[in-house]
């Protein structure tokens, strides 16, 4: 059983959390400065690998958009790693999220892409429900 200092409702600094850099990485591009910049005293290293300088996460939510997941690396919690996947609303914005928690160990143990493709197909048929429709360039249904 995982233990960790998480609990239901808990609120999560985007920084340092999956799902709270997929809302940043699939957000408006002037909130991450402007997040970072209202939030500069609150944004501390909570571990080794927490992002904590601006360029850095710019890096990180690009790759996040690119590949359509994000990770939390031990960044908010020693042995305890997440991956989340953007869910999608008819507009096309990333109002929810969906994630797993796990141990690091076990993640090493299962595989991210194992575990990526269940997430994924969970957020496609949330998205779908939202009415959510992916187009091509021309704006054509796909």
């Amino acid at each position: 059983m995982l233990r960790t200092r998480a609990y239901i409702g808990q609120h999560m600094p985007l920084y340092c959390s999956a799902m709270g850099k997929i809302y940043m990485a699939f957000g408006h591009p002037d909130y991450v400065k402007s997040y970072w910049e209202n939030h500069q005293h609150e944004i501390q290293p909570l571990t080794r690998n927490t992002i904590t300088e601006l360029p850095a996460m710019f890096d990180e939510l690009a790759h996040i958009r690119e590949s359509g997941a994000a990770m939390d690396r031990e960044e908010n919690e020693l042995g305890v790693s997440c991956i989340a996947v953007p869910v999608f609303n008819i507009h096309g914005r990333v109002p929810y999220a969906v994630s797993i928690s796990l141990s690091t160990s076990r993640l090493k143990q299962v595989g991210e892409k194992n575990l990526l493709k269940p997430l994924r197909e969970t957020a496609q048929a949330i998205s779908n429900e939202l009415g959510f429709t992916v187009r091509d360039d021309q704006g054509a249904i796909t």
